[in-house]
């Protein structure tokens, strides 16, 4: 009985010791975070956060998926392209500093925000750029809606069987990440400055690109909000994101552009063929010394492409 006793209290007191840190985890990442000016889309399902600059058409960008993304991603990418257009980039729900709802993420989902967002918000047709995971989103944006788009970018997309580390494809996960103590303390393993920076340092070809800037914005947006912040992760690491490219773009009616990183290991840039199967129109611009982000370590060569292909 006593041992049992023990037992019991011991327990208990490591569910304590975990949830204590789980709590400093978020409160010490929330209290740096820096405050932005932007302005918010009240979205049917919650709050978007978004910025704007420049002038002239509009573009729209749409981020990648996983730990700490934001609209951040955009950055170097912004200032190329705001000197010829009204550039837009938006936190996805669930990620950067939009609302973290409880709800299943998915693709349609996203989906259904792109358009959203450029009817309510843009106004008129509007090119996108779309990176990694998030180009099966756009491209499903622009079947349900081909008329809200002029042209669409694509960076080293994802085809085939999913390419995102993070996924694992089994439903039970979901549970996992989202069970509230334990589940927690997994997401903050994953969502650490030393997971965030081993993720990024993947990406890349040249290291000098994950900064310590880099490291604490995603840190910043994969604590946002509290612990409801793993609910889209976990949803991703479910496989509720999958799509099937191919098929989308079979039967896509907006004008595609596609630009990959030559280095990217991930996804490798002999995927396009799957691409060229599924749609014979679509082009292939390749980016040397790059990985999965081309338009960060090649920023201004992948402006003149985008550029060039929105003319």
């Amino acid at each position: 009985m006593k041992k049992r006793y023990k037992f019991l209290l011991g327990a208990a007191a490591v569910t304590g010791a975990v949830a204590s840190a789980n709590y400093l985890i978020f409160k010490l990442s929330n209290m740096k975070a820096e405050k932005t000016t932007s302005s918010i889309y009240k979205w049917r399902y919650g709050a978007v956060r978004y910025h704007v600059t420049g002038s002239g058409d509009p573009v729209v960008l749409i981020h990648n998926t996983f730990i700490g993304a934001s609209s951040y991603e955009w950055e170097k990418l912004v200032f190329e392209l705001s000197q010829n257009y009204k550039v837009y980039t938006l936190d996805l729900l669930g990620f950067g500093e939009s609302s973290k709802p409880n709800l299943t993420y998915s693709s349609y989902l996203y989906a259904t925000l792109i358009n959203d967002f450029i009817e309510d918000v843009v106004g008129r047709r509007a090119y996108a750029i779309a990176s990694n995971d998030s180009c099966g989103y756009l491209v499903s944006a622009s079947s349900i809606s081909p008329e809200t788009f002029r042209k669409i970018m694509l960076i080293s997309p994802s085809v085939g069987e999913n390419k995102n580390p993070l996924k694992v494809g089994e439903p039970d996960v979901r549970k996992i990440i989202n069970f509230p103590i334990f589940g927690t303390l997994l997401y903050n393993l994953m969502a650490s400055k030393y997971g965030i920076k081993q993720f990024l340092n993947g990406e890349f070809c040249d290291k000098k690109f994950v900064t310590k800037e880099m490291i604490e914005k995603h840190h910043k947006c994969a604590h946002h909000e509290g612990s409801s912040v793993k609910t889209a992760i976990a949803s991703l690491m479910a496989g509720d994101f999958d799509i099937s490219l191919e098929r989308q773009l079979g039967s896509a009616q907006t004008p595609i552009h596609v630009a990959w990183g030559t280095e990217n290991v991930i996804n490798p840039i002999d995927n396009f063929e799957n691409i060229k199967e599924a749609n014979d129109s679509i082009e292939l611009s390749k980016i040397e010394d790059s990985k999965s982000f081309p338009h960060i370590e090649k920023a201004e060569e992948f402006g003149r492409i985008c550029k060039d292909f929105f003319v």
